[in-house]
C-alpha cells in the first residue's frame, strides 16, 4: 500500500478533475469504474463467479454487473438500488437474461433468503444510519447461503471527503474541523440545499457492527488518508484519538456468512452408512 502522501495543493488539483453526476451515467465512465472496481478491489479476494448468484447492492446502471457478465459465466445477477438508474443510461445493453434489477433498498426488495452466493457492495453504507446498517446487514445475512459471502468497500468518517461536504467546500477534513451541523446549515443558507446524509462510523465502528450482524470478518484492510497531512495534523490535535483510527479514509472487508451448527448436516458428505444412525422413515 502506497503511503505517499498530498498537500492541499494536490488535494485541489484531484478536486477540480471529479466527474459530474451525469458523467458517471455514461457508459464509458461505468465500463472504467467497473474495472477499477474489479482490480482494485474484488480481485483480491478471487471470488468465484461462475455458476454462481451474485447481487450488487448500490449497482447504479449496472455497469459491474455488465463486467461480470462479459468476462465470467454467474448463473444469475442481480442489481439492487434505490434509484432505477438502469431505465435512463443509454444505449441499452443485452442482459441474455441472466441479469434482474430491482428497484428499493435491501430490505424490501423481493429476493428469497438463502438464495445469493456473493454480495458485492461498494460506497452505500457510509449512507446509511447506524440502525439501517444494521438491518441491511441483517438482511444481506439472511440472503447469503451458509458460506456466502460479502465484499465491501465503505467510506468512513474520518476521510478527508467528510460528510458528503467535500463538492461544496474545499478544505479537506472540514467536517471534523468546524462541525458538521454547522456547515450544512450554512450551505443550506447559502445554496438552499443540504449535502446527503453519510453516518459517523469509524472503522472500528464498522468492524463491531458487521459481527453483531453474525459475520465472521475474513479479511480487512483499513485505508489511508493520503491528502493534505498539515490539515490532518490540524484534525488529530482536535481529537485525541488512535492515530490508526483517525488516519483511515475508508475501510474494505471480506465478511464471511458462517455456516450455523444446525445447517451442518446439510453439508456432511454422504460417504458411508456404515454405522451411521438410521433415521426413522416418514410417514
Amino acid at each position: 500500500m502506497s503511503t505517499r502522501r498530498e498537500g492541499l495543493a494536490d488535494y485541489r488539483a484531484d478536486r477540480a478533475k471529479w466527474v459530474s453526476e451525469s458523467t458517471k451515467q455514461s457508459p464509458e465512465w461505468g465500463a472504467e469504474q467497473a474495472r477499477k472496481l474489479w482490480e482494485g478491489l474484488y480481485s483480491r479476494w478471487e471470488p468465484v463467479i461462475d455458476g454462481r448468484v451474485v447481487l450488487d447492492l448500490g449497482c447504479s446502471w449496472g455497469y459491474l454487473l455488465r463486467l461480470l457478465m462479459d468476462h465470467h459465466r454467474p448463473r444469475k445477477l442481480i442489481g439492487v438500488d434505490i434509484r432505477s438508474w438502469w431505465n435512463e443510461v443509454e444505449p441499452a445493453w443485452d442482459r441474455d437474461g441472466v441479469v434482474e434489477f430491482l428497484e428499493g433498498d435491501l430490505g424490501s426488495v423481493p429476493v428469497d433468503e438463502g438464495s445469493i452466493d456473493l454480495i458485492l457492495c461498494s460506497s452505500v453504507f457510509q449512507y446509511l444510519p447506524p440502525e439501517a446498517l444494521l438491518e441491511t446487514l441483517a438482511r444481506a445475512y439472511r440472503l447469503l447461503r451458509p458460506g456466502g459471502e460479502l465484499m465491501l468497500r465503505t467510506q468512513l468518517y474520518t476521510s478527508y471527503l467528510g460528510a458528503s461536504l467535500h463538492r461544496a467546500y474545499e478544505l479537506p477534513y472540514v467536517h471534523l474541523l468546524h462541525g458538521e451541523e454547522l456547515l450544512r446549515d450554512r450551505l443550506k443558507d447559502q445554496r438552499g440545499r443540504r449535502p446527503q446524509y453519510t453516518n459517523g462510523l469509524t472503522a472500528s465502528s464498522y468492524l463491531a457492527t458487521f459481527a453483531m450482524a453474525g459475520f465472521d470478518i475474513l479479511d480487512s484492510r483499513r485505508l489511508v488518508n493520503r491528502h493534505a497531512p498539515e490539515i490532518q495534523a490540524r484534525v488529530a490535535a482536535e481529537f485525541p484519538v488512535s492515530a490508526d483510527e483517525l488516519n483511515c479514509t475508508g475501510l474494505e472487508a471480506r465478511l464471511l456468512r458462517p455456516i450455523e451448527p444446525d445447517e451442518l448436516e446439510c453439508f456432511a458428505p454422504m460417504t458411508s452408512t456404515r454405522g451411521a444412525r438410521r433415521r426413522p422413515r416418514e410417514t
